[in-house]
């Protein structure tokens, strides 16, 4: 598989709450875009979902929930602002906005739709590897009370160790 590029900073970086430097957008949602950032505090890489509309019930209640869940198959929250967060360039002259967002690890190789576009398949015993996880995954959310209501392929996370995760809980809620 091959893995999400890691990119490089351009000259006029953008930072988010002097901690993350935004390198590129590597995702979009319905409230926002999701970015492939740098911590500053070390050389690790994330993922931040921001959420630059003004309604921010629905962040604050997909942070809420996906802090109920601690499973190797669900995504999870490294750190979040809502409606904290200061987004601006290095120079701090250009842009200055006031935004939400939740820092999660990344997914290097991106998400399942991404291989199963075109003429890649899965061999029975990757199939049945997917499948697996995903059950395992979907089987935590629902003993902890929740449903999904949104799993699709472009929700299935692939990281570096080859693990998937379930992510994106927009649309989630209590069973």
């Amino acid at each position: 598989m091959k893995e999400a590029g890691e990119g490089s900073p351009s000259e006029a970086s953008i930072y988010l709450d002097k901690k993350y430097m935004l390198i590129k957008q590597i995702g979009e949602g319905g409230f926002g875009g999701i970015f492939l950032c740098r911590d500053i505090t070390g050389e690790s890489y994330c993922a931040i979902k921001i959420n630059r509309m003004n309604e921010t019930q629905e962040i604050e209640s997909e942070i809420q929930l996906m802090n109920h869940f601690d499973h190797p198959n669900v995504l999870s929250i490294l750190d979040y602002s809502v409606k904290k967060g200061v987004l601006h360039e290095e120079n701090n002259s250009i842009v200055s906005d006031t935004v939400s967002y939740m820092v999660m690890p990344l997914a290097n190789y991106g998400d399942l739709s991404r291989y199963l576009r075109g003429d890649y398949y899965f061999d029975e015993p990757i199939a049945a590897y997917i499948f697996h996880k995903l059950f395992y995954g979907i089987s935590h959310i629902h003993d902890k009370g929740y449903v999904h209501l949104d799993i699709k392929p472009d929700n299935i996370l692939i990281t570096k160790e080859m693990d998937l995760k379930i992510g994106d809980f927009g649309l989630s809620q209590p069973s």
